[in-house]
């Protein structure tokens, strides 16, 4: 149990059920500053889980700074939890192109296959924007994802004839 922990811990194992925390006061306690669960990944994981709460430019701002945090979070964590919910945010939420970054840096530790199926989609989607914003921010991370696209997923989805 990590030293953080330990005190709570006692408490919630206490041999009386009536001195034990209520576990939302817990929680609250551990998000404070200093507490356990006060860190980027798990403000991150909340974010993304909240997000459809979210204002447009709290998004904006938390995307940029993703990407940023991205390399101190564990591989797994991001493969299995927050591409998918990065993924989610750009199908279902307002996301928009300020995903991109984030998303690549994710998706450039992905087997091709699964970068295929994953990552692709959402990049054809954000090309098929009239918005130029979001074609500039395509064509500023095109480097990222370039030699992952398919000559026939370019012909056939992005230009299409």
């Amino acid at each position: 149990i990590p030293q953080q922990l330990t005190t709570v811990y006692r408490e919630l194992t206490g041999t009386s059920p009536e001195g034990r925390p209520n576990p939302a006061d817990v929680i609250a306690r551990c998000r404070s500053n200093g507490g356990f669960f006060k860190n980027d990944l798990v403000d991150a994981l909340l974010f993304l889980e909240e997000i459809q709460m979210k204002e447009k430019s709290e998004k904006t701002r938390f995307f940029s700074q993703l990407a940023g945090q991205m390399e101190s979070f564990p591989e797994g964590v991001g493969r299995y939890k927050i591409l998918p919910l990065l993924i989610a945010a750009f199908e279902f939420g307002e996301a928009g192109s300020a995903v991109l970054p984030p998303l690549l840096q994710l998706g450039n530790q992905l087997p091709d296959a699964e970068y295929q199926k994953r990552v692709v989609p959402c990049v054809v989607k954000l090309f098929a924007s009239n918005d130029r914003a979001t074609r500039l921010r395509l064509l500023q991370q095109l480097d990222r994802f370039v030699n992952h696209l398919q000559p026939a997923t370019v012909n056939d989805a992005i230009f299409p004839q």
